[in-house]
């Protein structure tokens, strides 16, 4: 009976590591998508700063 009971425990324990390995997949996964996210909004990030910085230039010429 009890050897029956940590066969069970240890099942259990194997769920809980997938649940926790499922999470982290799911976290990593967010990551991968925040950081794609990121990588498309940089380049219109730079050019804005670009210009940003262009607009500043001229009017100190002027």
């Amino acid at each position: 009976g009890s050897d029956q009971k940590q066969v069970g425990d240890g099942a259990e324990q194997a769920g809980a590591d997938n649940a926790d390995n499922a999470a982290g997949a799911d976290a990593a996964g967010a990551g991968a998508d925040a950081g794609s996210a990121a990588a498309e909004a940089q380049p219109e990030a730079t050019a804005a700063a670009e210009t940003a910085e262009n607009a500043a230039e001229s009017e100190v010429k002027q």
